[in-house]
């Protein structure tokens, strides 16, 4: 983002956490006194890392869960196709 981007994303930010205060709109005098912290480039890989790794843990629950769906829904559709083709016999199940 350039910096234009940045300072309006700021100060919009800056904004949002004064709505309903007694400050009124943030000024220079204001905004003077705000401490912001940006975590250096190794610690921003290390958080990115970090993040990855979360992930991964939950992606790969997610896609075991979403391939045991898909054959499940291939399995109905194999049993469906084979009860109506007289391949099985469903009679006695239903009773």
């Amino acid at each position: 983002m350039n910096n234009f981007g940045e300072k309006v994303s700021f100060i919009w930010s800056v904004a949002d956490l004064l709505r309903g205060s007694t400050v009124g709109t943030p000024n220079r005098n204001y905004i003077h006194y705000l401490t912001v912290v940006f975590p250096s480039p190794h610690d921003q890989q290390a958080i990115v890392t970090l993040l990855d790794q979360g992930t991964d843990k939950i992606d790969r629950p997610i896609e075991a869960i979403r391939k045991s769906s898909d054959m499940l829904r291939e399995y109905r559709s194999a049993l469906i196709s084979a009860a109506v083709t007289g391949k099985i016999d469903v009679r006695e199940e239903v009773a």
